[in-house]
C-alpha cells in the first residue's frame, strides 16, 4: 500500500480536499464516510436497535459531530422510538484542537448531516475535553480518545440539569492515536496552550 500524506495544517478539510483530487482520475476509490449513506444506516441499523434492546427508552443522545454518521443514524432511530428524545451533539470551538470533531462554521458540512435532527448544539472547549479524557482513564479505567471525553463531560453535565432521563452518548475514538499530545502525562492546561488549532 502507498500512503499519501496531506499537509497537517489543513487538517481533515486537507485530507478530504486531497482525497476527492486523488480519486477524480479513476485509479483510487474513494469510501467518503462524510457523504455515504452507509455511515447513517450502520448506526440506524446496528448500534440505535443495540442500545434499544438494552434500554427502555432514550431521553437525550450525546455525540460529538464528526462525520455526522453517529448523530444522524442514532437519533434518527432513537427518535423513531421516543419522538421525544433530544439528539444534542458535541462540536469544538471553531478552528478548536479536538480531533475527531468538526464545527460547522469552519467550512464543511459533512453532505450526510440533517438539521432536522439535531436538537441542540453544544461548543466544548479543548481543555475540558483533554481533562474529561485524562478523567476516563483514572476514575473509569477507560483509554479512549478526546472526543470520547467531550461526549462524557457533556452528558455528565446534561444529567446534573435534568431530574430525571436516559442519556446515551457514544465513545467514538481510542486513546491510541493520541499519546505522543501527553494527553495522561502533562496538564490539560499545558496541552492547551501548545496547540491553537486541531490535534491531527
Amino acid at each position: 500500500a502507498e500512503i499519501v500524506y496531506s499537509e497537517g495544517e489543513k487538517g481533515t478539510n486537507g485530507a478530504i480536499e486531497m482525497a476527492d483530487e486523488l480519486a477524480e482520475d479513476g485509479n483510487y476509490y474513494r469510501l467518503d464516510q462524510y457523504s455515504n449513506a452507509a455511515n447513517v444506516d450502520a448506526h440506524y441499523k446496528t448500534t440505535g436497535p443495540e442500545i434499544l434492546k438494552e434500554l427502555e427508552t432514550v431521553d437525550y443522545l450525546v455525540a460529538g459531530l464528526g462525520t455526522g454518521g453517529t448523530l444522524m443514524g442514532l437519533g434518527k432511530k432513537l427518535k423513531e422510538h421516543n419522538p421525544d428524545c433530544r439528539s444534542i451533539a458535541i462540536q469544538p470551538y471553531p478552528q478548536g484542537g479536538l480531533s475527531g470533531l468538526r464545527n460547522v462554521g469552519d467550512g464543511f458540512v459533512p453532505p450526510i448531516l440533517d438539521f432536522s435532527l439535531i436538537d441542540e448544539n453544544v461548543i466544548v472547549k479543548d481543555i475540558d475535553a483533554f481533562k474529561a479524557t485524562n478523567n476516563l482513564l483514572e476514575v473509569e479505567g477507560i483509554f479512549a480518545g478526546i472526543s470520547s471525553g467531550a461526549a462524557a463531560m457533556e452528558a455528565v453535565k446534561l444529567a446534573s440539569r435534568i431530574e430525571k432521563g436516559t442519556i446515551v452518548t457514544v465513545f467514538p475514538d481510542s486513546g491510541w492515536k493520541y499519546i505522543s499530545q501527553g494527553i495522561w502525562t502533562r496538564p490539560a492546561e499545558e496541552i492547551s496552550s501548545e496547540y491553537s488549532g486541531p490535534l491531527w
